[in-house]
């Protein structure tokens, strides 16, 4: 297959509904943890608008470290995959 790529959320740990404010100051986290790396950031939603998340594809991650970050961030789950292949729920 090609490239690793993983989105990631750091909003609503756990899966619990946080205000914005706090998820904004973790994204920041987010963004710091993965600069190494080329992202496009984007956004989630559920079929309720207002369960929102921030998200970032992260280009290049091995899902060794996609793991790592989900674990670090109280995440319990993020999608992985590699160009040319089906997208993964991996559960963290």
């Amino acid at each position: 297959g090609g490239a690793p790529s993983a989105y990631l959320t750091v909003w609503n740990p756990g899966a619990v509904l946080h205000p914005a404010a706090p998820n904004d100051e973790v994204q920041v986290r987010l963004r710091c943890r993965v600069e190494r790396y080329h992202f496009l950031e984007g956004a989630t939603e559920g079929p309720d608008p207002s369960w929102r998340e921030e998200s970032v594809l992260v280009l290049g991650i091995a899902r060794a470290e996609a793991m790592e970050v989900a674990r670090e961030f109280q995440q319990r789950a993020f999608i992985f995959g590699s160009k040319g292949g089906a997208p993964e729920l991996v559960w963290a």
